[in-house]
């Protein structure tokens, strides 16, 4: 039995493609940007996912983290080639420079239109697997995830004629404390076995956020049925949160491997 067959749609899986960056050790025991792990990985989403199972892909933008970059863009042709649905997810560290987050709006706004303008997100956005254009309030646009840029949707996508933003929150679910997770949500609902991110040096701490560990156990299984039981009776894709996202404790990648 594949994902699709539980969850009666296609599959999304969101991937982080931030393993090996910046020479440092990577707990996945892989690089990201190696075409051959992406082409493995890829195989593992479609045996574990079954027909239709394809990538959600987390990024910096092309000139934040060209490391993860480049290795979306390779996920992007591989998907490409293998007729796999793919769409990008941008972070908030999009809008950054040097290592440091804008805090003025107008700042914001410009550096996600100037990544979402960028050529190389073009090709992306206009890849034959890329997920459909849909109607929305402006007129068509190509599905863009937004994680929690802070960016104004109506600015960016006014200069981003081509693009449609799903926001975190209305358009697309995703992990709330203390498990208040709801998929009543327009565009893209989500599974999630469990999540805890204190996997640094002090468990009690977040390694990605700061202040306490942020924790939803996974009450065997409880957690990721609750989540089933509240999918739209309407088909579309599901998100699942997430591949590899070791640091918060979501990555179903293990699990797939174990059993494909």
């Amino acid at each position: 039995m594949t994902l699709r067959d539980k969850l009666r749609r296609p599959v999304l899986f969101h991937t982080v493609l931030w393993h090996g960056k910046d020479n440092q050790p990577s707990p996945t025991g892989y690089v990201s940007t190696d075409p051959l792990v992406i082409g493995d990985q890829l195989s593992l989403m479609q045996a574990f996912g079954g027909p239709g199972a394809g990538v959600v892909a987390l990024t910096y933008g092309p000139t934040v983290s060209p490391f993860i970059h480049d290795a979306c863009m390779e996920m992007s042709l591989q998907c490409a080639e293998r007729q796999m649905p793919f769409a990008l997810c941008f972070d908030p560290w999009t809008c950054s420079k040097n290592g440091v987050k804008y805090t003025q709006q107008a700042d914001i706004d410009q550096a996600m239109i100037l990544a979402l303008n960028h050529p190389d997100t073009k090709i992306i956005l206009n890849s034959r697997s890329y997920l459909p254009a849909r109607p929305s309030a402006s007129g068509y646009g190509v599905p863009v995830l937004d994680f929690a840029t802070g960016c104004n949707r109506t600015t960016v996508q006014a200069a981003c004629k081509n693009v449609q933003l799903w926001m975190n929150g209305p358009d697309f679910s995703w992990p709330r404390f203390p498990g208040k997770t709801s998929n009543a949500v327009i565009q893209l609902p989500c599974v999630c076995l469990e999540f805890n991110d204190g996997t640094g040096k002090d468990r009690n701490v977040s390694a990605t956020a700061g202040g306490p560990a942020r924790i939803i156990p996974a009450l065997s299984g409880g957690f990721w049925n609750s989540l089933v039981a509240t999918l739209p009776a309407t088909l579309g894709y599901v998100q699942v949160i997430t591949w590899n996202d070791v640091s918060e404790g979501t990555d179903v990648e293990k699990i797939a491997s174990a059993l494909y």
